[in-house]
């Protein structure tokens, strides 16, 4: 019997080859009844012992590869979150805004399969989705800020810096955050318009000097016109000459300033402008702005008045004279704001000559007196004429008394003397009043 040198299998006689392992069967000399001293020993079998080597490299094997797919399959995630910050700038010059933008669909679109919830909170999250865990973690442990974010201008330096909480999301979702602050240089903002908010603004006055009023018209579409608060100082108690200033308080702070220029992009060239009072009829003051034909016509009626008087009311005993113009008062009112006093009083003074003539009681007697008509109110328009109602005038309340016997007594409307009409007309009214008069020793 024959058995192969290499393996110690049984082998046919007339082998060559050993059907086990494949050793050529060398031709045997002598004896080939017994094994060579190759024989294997009784109770050894080197297949087994090979085949147990290969399983032992085999098994070492897959557990190399079952670690590097459990190292793989378990390590932390990681998210670089710059790959997914966008820096912006917008607004206008000098008021710029900065803000920042994280990319969470791209975050999702990315990392969406990979993150897993693990933390305390799980009973929340249990009824998210993949997309809304994601949405989860960068809201409430992803953020970040600038340095300064408003008030910018074109040029400007700026610092993002990323405020996250690195442990609790590697522990949560098992990510491990990498990221770097930036430092960004301001750009693009645009460029503010210039705008003159008083563009279309105009002024008007009305009432009478110098108790005008101000009136102020915006004929003007623009957008930001809602927001313009325009104050006026002074807007009443005006005058012919007088200046008005209008001014926009709000627009003229800081704060002003930044609103305008955020919300419609303007900056103001002006927030104040002067304007002059002009077109008031006014209260005369003076006896210079009387133009001389309505005093004329004022005088003649004046006249009209007495010898209307004279005529109706006068005893046939008395005869009107001579009527002779001798000068005026100008009353003007010191307190022109009183509603209830008159603005100006004009009183034309006439030296008035009459006779009484009593021949059964042998009277005969030619004397002077001073009667007066009074305009209230005079108002001088714009271009200095006067408007006077010639039929509102009122005439004196006194009267001068001429008695002769006893038995024959009149009463003439008027004043025995200027320094009676002077008194009654002017001084009686010094205090509310202050006058001018063209009457000579007066």
């Amino acid at each position: 019997m024959l058995f192969c040198e290499n393996c110690g299998a049984q082998l046919e006689d007339d082998a060559k080859f050993c059907e086990k392992c494949g050793t050529p069967v060398e031709p045997q000399k002598g004896n080939h009844s017994a094994p060579s001293a190759k024989t294997v020993p009784t109770g050894t079998n080197p297949a087994v012992k090979l085949n147990k080597k290969l399983i032992g490299i085999v098994a070492g094997v897959v557990i190399v590869v079952a670690a590097i797919v459990i190292f793989f399959l378990t390590r932390p995630v990681k998210v670089d979150l710059n790959d997914y910050l966008t820096i912006s700038f917008s607004g206008y010059d000098t008021v710029g805004k900065a803000s920042y933008d994280f990319d969470e669909d791209a975050f999702f679109e990315d990392y969406g399969e990979d993150i897993e919830y693990k933390g305390s909170e799980s009973l929340i999250t249990a009824l998210m989705d993949q997309e809304d865990i994601c949405n989860y973690l960068v809201d409430m442990y992803i953020d970040g800020s600038f340095d300064v974010s408003s008030g910018l201008t074109n040029g400007d330096e700026i610092h993002f810096e990323w405020d996250c909480n690195d442990e609790a999301i590697k522990e949560n979702f098992g990510i491990v955050l990498s990221y770097e602050n930036k430092t960004c240089t301001v750009e693009g903002l645009q460029e503010a318009l210039q705008a003159d908010p008083f563009e279309g603004v105009t002024l008007s006055f009305t009432g009478t000097a110098p108790n005008g009023k101000a009136h102020l018209e915006e004929n003007t579409s623009v957008d930001y016109s809602y927001d313009l608060d325009f104050q006026m100082e002074p807007s009443k108690d005006l005058k012919n000459g007088d200046t008005v200033t209008v001014s926009l308080p709000f627009a003229e702070t800081q704060e002003g300033k930044d609103f305008f220029l955020k919300n419609y992009g303007v900056v103001f060239t002006q927030t104040e402008k002067t304007y002059t009072v002009e077109g008031l009829e006014s209260y005369v003051s003076q006896l210079s702005e009387i133009p001389a034909e309505s005093l004329e016509k004022m005088k003649a009626q004046g006249q009209d008045a007495l010898r209307a008087d004279a005529a109706k009311n006068w005893s046939e005993n008395c005869t009107l004279g001579d009527v002779s113009y001798m000068g005026c008062y100008l009353l003007t009112g010191k307190d022109l704001s009183n509603g209830f006093s008159e603005k100006n009083m004009l009183y034309i003074v006439y030296q008035v000559q009459a006779t009484v003539s009593v021949p059964k009681d042998k009277v005969q007697e030619t004397f002077s007196y001073y009667y007066t008509i009074r305009y209230d109110d005079l108002i001088a328009a714009p271009d200095g004429t006067i408007t006077v109602d010639l039929g509102d005038y009122s005439t004196p309340y006194d009267s001068v008394r001429k008695s002769y016997g006893g038995f024959n007594t009149f009463y003439f409307v008027g004043y025995s003397d200027l320094d009676t009409t002077f008194a009654k007309c002017v001084t009686a009214v010094i205090d509310r009043y202050t006058y001018e008069t063209n009457i000579e020793g007066q």
